[in-house]
């Protein structure tokens, strides 16, 4: 029963007809028929290198291998039926598949990889870039509507309270027309800001060197201020010294010292005091201006002179201002080849203007 099978037929009802099949003799003979079927047909195959199996649905293994060995899918699958029993026929081809790498290609297209991809980080950078200058210059000019607002409807009032103060009380109307003052140098100082800043945009912000007493001028600058200082109760300290004619422009290194001030006005209020100081040594020119208020945060030191910044809410909170005067100020320090710096304090902020100027001639 190992090597035969019986099959039992009943072609009629008196006949009974038994196959007793001897399978290994069966696979042998099956084998002999494919090997001369392969010598006599499958001849150019063997020669061009191709591989050929032969398999039977009977057994897990092929019943008959030509060729050398070969991987992946098959180039052809022929199924063969015969008196013998069903046979599946496989073919690979001789082709052998070679992937090649030219380094050249490779190299030009991983530059041409990267160049777009910085090409891309830089367009996404320039655009948002552009577009958080477009939402600061809206709030700019939100923020320049409002603060020219303020003194304008400062000065409607106080104009109208002296009106009425002129005849019966001198010296109310005398203080009023004094806020009116301060109110229109505030505003003074918001449009030369502005203009200064509008300038600098254009690339038309130009410089003019002239004789000038510095020493002087910031005196004038502290005085301007004064009578705010003098109501918030700050002490103020000046030590100016007076220097020779200094070729410097004096609209710039005004409105850089008044920029100053101005900060130590509105951010150093609790401080109460405010110093002032010059030294000219070696054909340079020192301004240091501090205060006692609570400074500037380290975190933030770093983007002070950027432009549309503010410290902090919690310093910033009920003051003023459109974030323009730092900026401002070290531009035109750099205009003047000079620098400006934030000094290490441990109380308040002091910051140092330094300007190099020749004595006039």
């Amino acid at each position: 029963s190992q090597f035969y099978k019986v099959h039992p037929e009943k072609p009629t009802p008196e006949t009974l007809v038994v196959f007793a099949i001897d399978y290994p003799e069966l696979h042998q003979i099956t084998i002999k028929a494919l090997t001369e079927w392969i010598e006599r047909n499958a001849a150019p195959l063997t020669e061009a290198n191709e591989r050929i199996n032969i398999r039977s649905r009977l057994t897990p293994r092929p019943l008959l291998s030509s060729g050398p060995e070969h991987h992946g899918p098959a180039a052809a699958i022929i199924p063969y039926r015969s008196h013998l029993g069903d046979f599946e026929i496989t073919a690979w081809d001789g082709v052998t598949t070679r992937i090649i790498y030219d380094s050249v290609i490779i190299t030009i297209t991983s530059i041409l990889s990267v160049s777009l991809c910085l090409a891309g980080f830089l367009l996404f950078s320039y655009h948002q870039r552009t577009t958080r200058l477009a939402r600061q210059r809206v709030s700019f000019v939100n923020q320049v509507s409002h603060e020219l607002g303020t003194p304008l409807t400062n000065l409607n009032l106080n104009l109208e309270l002296t009106k009425d103060f002129f005849d019966s009380n001198p010296t109310e109307s005398k203080q009023r027309l004094e806020i009116v003052t301060e109110e229109l140098t505030r505003l003074s100082r918001l449009v030369t800001n502005v203009l200064t800043f509008s300038q600098k945009e254009r690339d038309t912000l130009k410089l003019h060197r002239e004789p000038c007493l510095p020493a002087q001028m910031i005196s004038s600058v502290v005085d301007s201020f004064r009578p705010a200082l003098d109501r918030l109760n700050f002490e103020i300290q000046i030590d100016l010294p007076d220097t020779p004619p200094l070729l410097l422009d004096p609209d710039a290194l005004s409105q850089i010292t008044t920029n100053l001030i101005s900060n130590v006005e509105k951010y150093a209020s609790t401080g109460k005091t405010l110093r002032v100081s010059l030294v000219y040594q070696n054909e340079l020119l020192t301004v240091i201006i501090s205060d006692h208020g609570p400074g500037i945060l380290k975190s933030q030191e770093s983007r002070i002179f950027e432009p549309f910044r503010r410290l902090s809410q919690h310093t910033t909170e009920g003051v003023s201002g459109v974030g323009l005067g730092l900026a401002i100020a070290h531009e035109l320090t750099r205009k003047m080849n000079g620098t400006l710096e934030l000094l290490p304090s441990t109380k308040g902020a002091h910051f140092q203007l330094t300007l190099p100027a020749t004595p006039a001639p």
